[in-house]
């Protein structure tokens, strides 16, 4: 049985949440999700109440990411098509540049094969975050499901309902985490 939620994990992941917004540091993202994702925050014994407070930091921590991500841009290539050589030879995307025997040909290939090497440094984060956002949401929506259930008090369920619907989020997360919430 995972060991149970606590006050220090939820301030623990808070912080962490923060410093991925300050630094960008994708790192702190996932040792977030990890805090929230590793003990249940459901009431029970000795185990305080932290449903609410832990619902507003998986709220932070998906505005964070699907913001960071802003919009994502397209996909690169995978290798830069050549010129034709003089003779009307066609290498294949990603031959070395030495291939063209025409000088300005060969200048123009080097340099959009950097430019798609720069497109595909710009790329690389968006897309890790993507794959973040949509890891988080679909624990988030678990989250939601299994903390606020159907034999939540109708004032628990309207808070978070309210919470979720404020939040900044993609209409994508908030449609997901809106479904958890009126499944359980």
């Amino acid at each position: 049985m995972p060991p149970p939620a606590t006050r220090e994990r939820l301030l623990s992941a808070r912080g962490r949440v923060r410093n991925f917004e300050r630094c960008g540091d994708v790192e702190q993202a996932r040792a977030a999700l990890g805090l929230l994702t590793i003990a249940p925050f459901t009431p029970g014994g000795e185990v305080p109440d932290l449903r609410g407070e832990a619902l507003q930091v998986w709220l932070a921590l998906l505005v964070s990411i699907e913001h960071a991500a802003g919009t994502v841009p397209d996909v690169p290539e995978r290798r830069v098509q050549p010129p034709p050589t003089r003779n009307g030879v066609v290498a294949p995307p990603g031959s070395q540049p030495e291939r063209i025997d025409d000088p300005e040909a060969r200048r123009e290939y080097e340099a959009a094969i950097a430019a798609n090497e720069a497109r595909i440094e710009q790329y690389l984060p968006h897309d890790e975050l993507r794959r973040l956002a949509e890891e988080a949401t679909v624990h988030a929506t678990v989250f939601v499901a299994n903390a606020f259930p159907s034999t939540s008090s109708r004032a628990d369920r309207a808070i978070a309902q309210q919470s979720i619907e404020s939040a900044p989020l993609s209409a994508v997360s908030r449609a997901k985490l809106l479904e958890a919430l009126s499944k359980a």
